[in-house]
């Protein structure tokens, strides 16, 4: 339960649970059931490379809520999870400049084995891409490969963000984007529509 405090996950996650989750695909549901299945036969983790998600769509189509989800799961098969954003952890940097706080890319994956990163590129992908963001999240890439490629970790993460947004957004850089490829394979696309409003009550807000 301290664990599962330590997370620190938003209020909205309370209640969800893999039994409650509604699956997006077929495909969703395999490739996390891959994503459980190591999880379970954990003895057997330094035999085979980590499975990773990376899973990109539309807001509102159940990425964040699986993630909620897994990293209950994660905790009490007795795996150290990371939950966080990619704005949270941005911001965290931040703080660190005061000298106050140590940067949290220093030590943010020390001993984890799983990492849950939501709304990469920032909530809707909207984040303001800066040269310093970009070159934050950069080296943010880089430490999530380093241990991945090590057999330590094993990544899901979200983002709004078509993968042509992502290349874009960074700034076409075809080493980043080999490191991703290498750790997720192809991105899983989330088909579903938003479940958090019905479109029938986008149109009072000027959505069409």
């Amino acid at each position: 339960m301290k664990r599962l405090n330590d997370l620190n996950l938003p209020a909205d996650s309370y209640g969800m649970n893999l039994d409650r989750y509604e699956w997006d695909t077929a495909d969703q549901r395999h490739r996390i059931d891959k994503l459980l299945s190591w999880m379970k036969y954990r003895d057997n983790r330094e035999t085979q490379q980590s499975p990773s998600v990376y899973m990109w769509g539309r807001p509102g189509n159940g990425k964040t809520s699986l993630l909620y989800a897994l990293a209950k799961e994660a905790v009490w098969n007795d795996f150290r999870v990371e939950y966080t954003s990619h704005t949270r952890l941005i911001e965290g940097i931040k703080r660190s400049f005061n000298g106050n706080n140590r940067n949290p890319l220093d030590t943010w994956l020390n001993r984890k084995s799983l990492l849950l990163l939501d709304e990469f590129g920032g909530v809707g992908g909207a984040a303001n891409q800066t040269t310093w963001f970009k070159s934050v999240t950069a080296d943010m890439i880089q430490k999530i490969y380093e241990h991945w490629q090590r057999g330590q970790l094993s990544i899901v993460m979200t983002t709004n963000l078509t993968p042509q947004e992502l290349f874009n957004s960074l700034d076409r850089n075809m080493a980043l984007v080999s490191r991703l490829q290498a750790i997720f394979g192809e991105p899983l696309q989330m088909i579903g529509q938003d479940r958090r409003i019905a479109d029938s009550s986008l149109a009072a807000w000027g959505v069409r």
